[in-house]
């Protein structure tokens, strides 16, 4: 009889083969290997705090500032990513690390660096699915820089896109706050107030960072909801009682949209009072949001009815003094 041929060789009795082995050393060069690591779980902890209080500082520094401390943590977290962690720390670092590449998009779109911005926004979501966590940080970003860039549409995406994947109720709170103001900005009135709908049933109390929607915050959003959809009257009302916030980027928001407010109701004396505390604001704080509110101001100012104005002038000349002194310094670098 022919010899039956296997796909792994001749049959042979099982009692015949003998077992697999494998070396001891070989086995416990493999076990060092997967248990070597750069870092330690301190470590690790050690710096998601420091991203996390860096996050929560960022209503209050200036945003030149802030970034200088941002790259720095990120550059600390990079050469860690270059060397050999444990599975799960690396996971962990590509965590810390997408929420840092989100917090330089943001910084350097407050620094009016929206394209250098973009990149950061996209390494940041990438990060994040490396290490298998939510996107939506990186989400925020980047639907805030679209909207420096006049990118409406792109913003609400963005923005519904990054409260579909979080799981943090503030966040979801400021990025339905988002979609709001960009589809107002963009002409869809019923999705801008069903976003902010969203962003009311969502509110809660949270620590004030980056990635959190306080009080304020909120109402700045409203106010420039109410702006975009050509209720000024609303926005008046609420942008007068509202109280001061902590940030003073957002303090600065509501005042300029105040006074926004009362050029749209045919003011100029009005918007004047109301933008005169944001002329003080030193130089370093003077961010994208209210360098473009204050571009939107100087367009009415510029209407027909204002052109005998001496107030609406002056204004127009403190608005451009403004701008030109808000000019941001060079950041960071393309990644």
């Amino acid at each position: 009889m022919q010899r039956q041929l296997h796909l792994f060789g001749d049959a042979a009795d099982p009692a015949e083969r003998s077992a697999p082995t494998a070396g001891i050393g070989e086995a416990t060069n493999l076990a060092a290997w997967i248990e070597s690591t750069n870092t330690s779980d301190d470590a690790l902890a050690y710096l998601a705090q420091a991203a996390v209080s860096l996050a929560e500082r960022h209503p209050v520094l200036a945003p030149a500032d802030a970034l200088r401390w941002v790259l720095g943590l990120h550059e600390r977290v990079q050469g860690l990513l270059q060397g050999k962690q444990r599975l799960r720390q690396r996971r962990e670092l590509f965590g810390i690390q997408s929420g840092l590449l989100a917090h330089v998009c943001l910084l350097l779109g407050d620094l009016q660096q929206a394209d250098t911005a973009g990149r950061y926004g996209d390494l940041a979501e990438l990060a994040a699915t490396e290490g298998g966590l939510s996107p939506a940080p990186a989400f925020s970003a980047r639907a805030q820089v679209a909207r420096w860039q006049n990118r409406y549409a792109d913003a609400a995406v963005l923005a519904a896109a990054g409260s579909d994947s979080c799981n943090s109720p503030s966040l979801r709170a400021l990025l339905a706050c988002q979609e709001a103001n960009a589809a107002a900005l963009a002409g869809d009135r019923q999705r801008a107030r069903a976003a902010l709908e969203r962003a009311a049933a969502g509110l809660c109390p949270a620590t004030e960072s980056a990635w959190s929607l306080p009080g304020p915050r909120f109402v700045a959003c409203r106010v420039s909801v109410a702006l975009h959809l050509g209720d000024p009257a609303s926005a008046l009302r609420e942008a007068e009682a509202a109280e001061r916030p902590r940030s003073s980027a957002t303090w600065a928001h509501l005042r300029v949209s105040l006074a926004l407010a009362h050029l749209m109701l045919g003011s100029p004396e009005g918007a004047a009072w109301a933008a005169e505390p944001v002329f003080g604001v030193p130089s370093q704080y003077r961010v994208a949001t209210v360098v473009s509110h204050l571009a939107a101001a100087d367009q009415l100012l510029r209407s027909r009815r204002l052109r005998g104005s001496a107030v609406a002038a002056e204004m127009r000349e403190r608005i451009r003094v403004y701008t030109a002194s808000s000019v941001a310094p060079a950041g960071a670098g393309p990644p």
